[in-house]
């Protein structure tokens, strides 16, 4: 009778540990995945996220639930600043015809993005929007590295942590 309620016991325990989740933190699951082990990932503002897939290449895109169709390769620069995605990419693609460099300003609450050429563009884009100052962007590592840590993006605080 005893080894049957031991049993017992350690099959319950049991149970309850594989029902445990093992992501940290409460709340949306968009913010707190970090990939898998070949695809690194941290989200931007829903629903775009940054992953990594070949190497360094970069990927910005709508996550995989939703229906935005939308991607930038070749992302070197990113932040979040207020509701604003602010991106830097290098053999990118704008407007579906590739270019050598490409700036990108998202705003996702209101359905906004456009992809210049030129950092020059860039900087009217940001003017146009009431940004006078151009916010700093990132290395995606360094912003990947601080999420792998920390578990969350506190973009006011990457810049202390880049190496």
């Amino acid at each position: 009778m005893k080894t049957k309620k031991y049993f017992l016991f350690v099959l319950g325990i049991f149970i309850i540990s594989c029902n445990t989740s093992t992501k940290k933190g409460k709340g949306d699951e968009f913010y707190t995945d970090k990939g898998s082990f070949d695809m690194g990932r941290f989200p931007l503002i829903k629903p775009f996220e940054l992953s990594v897939t070949d190497g360094d290449n970069w990927l910005l895109s709508a996550n995989k639930d939703s229906t935005v169709l939308f991607t930038i390769d070749g992302v070197k620069g990113i932040r979040v600043f207020n509701q604003f995605v602010l991106a830097h990419a290098v053999n990118t693609t704008i407007d579906y015809a590739r270019a050598k460099e490409g700036w990108f300003v998202i705003i996702p609450k209101s359905h906004f993005s456009k992809g210049v050429a030129t950092h020059q563009e860039y900087l009217t884009v940001l003017h146009e929007l009431g940004l006078s100052k151009e916010p700093e962007l990132y290395r995606p590592y360094d912003v990947f590295d601080y999420f792998d840590k920390h578990d969350s993006v506190n973009w006011d605080n990457v810049k202390q942590y880049q190496k």
